[in-house]
This record gives structure tokens, C-alpha cells and sequence, in this order.
């Protein structure tokens, strides 16, 4: 018999679709339509769950697509709740069920504006808890995987925080990692990290692996000010396997957030995918690199928020309000804190301090 594996259904909030005409989409119509759960754990094959969703002003709703494999059925218009039963097998025993994939409703209002909500259904294989390690930075290695951490920590501390909300700030690729719950029960966040194809030189695909690149996950007050963030660092490479020992220490192979090591390759493309992060002294946050090598059309890296909008970091200096203090660091990790030749360029304008990073402390 098949070991059981846990599935977690990620319930996305929707995506609002005004597919009516001009006149309708400009009317004063009042409507939400979205699920109400942030996450639901599918425990076993064949398990029927139900789950609530909020609606207003919605007078009918219809399934406009399913998973293959999955039941959706009894959408309670009255007390707003749909059922879900999960596949009675993974895809490596029927070929006609879709192990991971989008459901998605649309309702309507009185006047005829559709509007479309989706929900990620996941019969996952794989998960990784996390939440025992407190950190300011996640190396994340494994695909087709349910990530779950803390984010009641700063950090390594033992200083403890109460977020309201936890979301992707950025990530160097639109959904690099996906289907995103924060717990406020337990004050934990949960993601989903895919996988990309490998091929080989005539196209033909060999495998898969994990999708190299970087993210900044950000818990933020009552307020939308944010309290903390987290760091991602997604990568098919094992940094503990591949350290490399020296006689000054042990060092991993490649920069933090290198999606590759160039080995000393002369080839751009090479050097480009080995450059990793940027930081600023002391300050635990990462920046991305420039778009061109030479860094000759000033721009960043683009990175894009959970909405999959393109996101800017700021360049601010003493002329903005807080900015050179570590609160105004924490507060802000996509503003690069321009030094005063004063205190020798550095982001943090009461002093210059060497040991903000040492051998025994950060």
C-alpha cells in the first residue's frame, strides 16, 4: 500500500474580473467574492472537505474549471460554502489526475458582472517545516515542495513579534514561489516552491529541478508598516555538500543568492548568474544586482511583488524623514540608505561601525 502523502489546498485570494460591459465595470456596484480560509490541509486520498468563502452582492455562481481528478460540487449560495474531494490516487497511478492545479468560480451580480476567484487545489507529495529554525535567511533546496516558517521571530532572536499579515515584499520571478498562507493562530507562513524542466541539447526534457532566484518575504503591524522580513534563497545547490574547506575557514561555493558558480568562466551570461546579492553593512536585508553587467543602464534587477506587479528599489539619503537608523532599515528593506562622506558613507547615519558584522555577532 502506498504510504499517504499530505495534499494542502493553498486557497488563493481572487482575482477580480470585470468581463461586463464599459457601462457596468464604471457603476457604483458594491461586490467581494473570494475564498475565506487561507490555506486547507488535505489529509488522505478521497477526503471531502468544505470551504467558506466570502460573497456579497453575488446572485449566482458557476465553476469555470477544475483540476482533472478533483470534485467540486454543492456551492451553497445561502451559507457560502463549496465542497472539494481530493483524488483517490496521485498521477503515477491514473494519468488522468491532476495532482496540482487551478479551480476557479465565477459569480455574478445583479447586474452582470462577473467576477472570477481562484484557489490552488495541491495533493502535494512533499512538505518541510521549518518553524524550529529561526532565521534571517532561508536556503530553500527542495522541489515541488509546501514550505512552512516562522515569522514570530526576529530573526535568531529571541525577540518575538504579532504580525497582521505576512506577504511576498519581492522575488526575482513572477511566482518563483506561489500559493502563500499566513497563520495568525500559530504565526506561521506557509509557500509553495515548483520546479522548471531540464533538457538537453536537442530540447528533449530530462528532468526537472528547482527554479533558481531569490525572494523577501514581509510581516507587517495592524498599520501595513512593516515589522520584519525574511530572506528566500531558492537553489539546486546544497551549500553544506558543496562547501569548500580552507585553511581560513569553510566557505560556500558560490555568493549568497548566486543562482551559479562560474568557476572563473569568462562567459557573461557565466559571471552574471554567479553575481548573488548586494548588502549594505550591517543591515540583514539583500539587494538585487543591476540589469546590465557594466551596470550601464542604472537599472536593478527587476523584481516583482505577490501580485506578480513589478516592484523598484528607493536610493534615499539624509534628506528623507527616519532614513540612517536601524528602525528606518527594518521598516524599509527596498530603500538602499545613501552614506554622508561625514561618517564614511554609511547607511547608518549616527556613526560608522565596522563590527555592525563581525566574526562573532550581527
Amino acid at each position: 500500500m502506498k504510504t499517504l502523502f499530505r495534499g494542502i489546498l493553498s486557497l488563493i485570494i481572487g482575482l477580480v474580473l470585470c468581463v461586463a460591459s464599459f457601462s457596468s465595470c464604471t457603476t457604483n456596484e458594491v461586490y467581494d467574492f473570494e475564498f475565506e480560509l487561507p490555506g486547507q490541509i488535505v489529509t488522505e486520498f478521497g477526503k471531502t472537505i468544505t470551504i467558506p468563502f466570502k460573497a456579497r452582492n453575488i446572485t449566482s455562481i458557476v465553476i469555470s474549471s477544475t483540476p482533472q481528478g478533483w470534485k467540486v460540487e454543492n456551492i451553497d449560495i445561502h451559507n457560502w460554502t463549496i465542497t472539494i474531494t481530493a483524488p483517490e490516487s496521485f498521477a503515477s497511478s491514473d494519468n488522468k489526475i491532476v495532482e496540482n492545479g487551478t479551480l476557479k468560480l465565477t459569480g455574478y451580480t445583479a447586474a452582470g458582472t462577473a467576477i472570477l476567484t481562484t484557489s490552488y487545489l495541491s495533493l502535494l507529495r512533499l512538505e518541510k517545516d521549518l518553524t524550529a529554525e529561526y532565521s534571517n535567511s532561508y536556503i530553500i533546496t527542495e522541489k515541488d515542495t509546501r514550505y512552512t516558517i516562522d515569522v514570530s521571530h526576529k530573526g535568531e532572536s529571541g525577540e518575538t513579534i504579532s504580525p497582521a499579515k505576512v506577504e511576498v515584499l519581492w522575488q526575482s520571478a513572477i511566482d518563483l514561489i506561489s500559493h502563500c498562507s499566513f497563520y495568525s493562530d500559530s504565526n506561521t507562513f506557509t509557500f509553495y516552491v515548483g520546479s522548471e524542466d531540464v533538457t538537453d541539447n536537442d530540447g528533449n526534457i530530462t528532468g526537472s529541478r528547482i527554479i533558481d532566484g531569490n525572494a523577501v518575504v514581509a510581516a507587517y503591524d495592524s498599520n501595513d508598516n512593516i515589522i520584519w522580513s525574511w530572506h528566500l534563497w531558492l537553489t539546486g545547490s546544497d551549500p553544506n555538500t558543496n562547501a569548500i574547506e580552507t585553511s581560513a575557514g569553510v566557505f560556500m561555493d558560490r555568493n549568497l543568492g548566486a543562482y551559479h558558480n562560474s568557476n572563473g568562466s569568462t562567459n557573461g551570461s557565466e559571471i552574471y548568474r554567479s553575481y548573488g546579492l548586494y548588502y549594505q553593512w550591517g543591515r540583514k536585508d539583500p539587494f538585487v544586482r543591476p540589469t546590465n553587467y557594466l551596470f550601464a543602464d542604472g537599472r536593478d534587477q527587476y523584481v516583482y511583488n505577490y501580485t506578480g506587479s513589478s516592484q523598484s528599489f528607493l536610493y534615499v539619503n539624509s534628506e528623507t524623514e527616519g532614513a540612517g537608523t536601524y528602525n528606518y532599515a527594518v521598516a524599509n528593506p527596498m530603500s538602499y540608505v545613501l552614506g554622508e562622506e561625514a561618517n564614511g558613507y554609511d547607511w547608518l547615519y549616527s556613526t560608522h561601525d565596522n563590527t555592525l558584522w563581525s566574526d562573532n555577532a550581527k
